[in-house]
């Protein structure tokens, strides 16, 4: 991707691990708070909406308009009801939380995903993909 947008929670969970896993590609930090001064290169924080977020990505004319979303269920349903996610990639951590918050809405019947791919990780990490237009 061209991009990559985070959810707050999720870019400061990546940000305690250490070393920034993305090099030097661009990060919108999808949040209401000033990123904290350790902040990778090319990384800014947004907190527009996300209407506003797609006019200046498709403004700066991004190469191939792919843009990598990181986030929980609020943001991703948000996208997902604007019709702009064409590939959804899941995936499943071998942690039992016990309990969370639901990926998709209760009215996601709109959505067909089609499975593309699986990748199982050393680790026990999954990657399922799947096609949604």
């Amino acid at each position: 991707p061209d991009a990559i947008g985070f959810c707050g929670c999720p870019f400061d969970q990546v940000m305690s691990y250490g070393e920034w896993p993305y090099g030097d590609r661009r990060t919108i930090v999808l949040t209401s708070h000033p990123l904290d001064d350790d902040a990778p290169e090319n990384t800014v924080a947004f907190g527009g909406s996300l209407m506003e977020l797609t006019e200046a990505l498709h403004n700066e004319r991004l190469d191939n308009g792919d843009v990598w979303i990181v986030g929980g269920a609020s943001v991703i349903n948000q996208f997902l009801y604007a019709n702009m996610v064409d590939k959804l990639d899941m995936f499943v951590i071998p942690v039992v939380l016990g309990e969370g918050i639901s990926l998709f809405d209760k009215d996601s019947s709109h959505l067909h995903p089609t499975p593309v791919a699986t990748q199982i990780y050393e680790s026990g990490v999954v990657k399922m993909e799947y096609r949604l237009k």
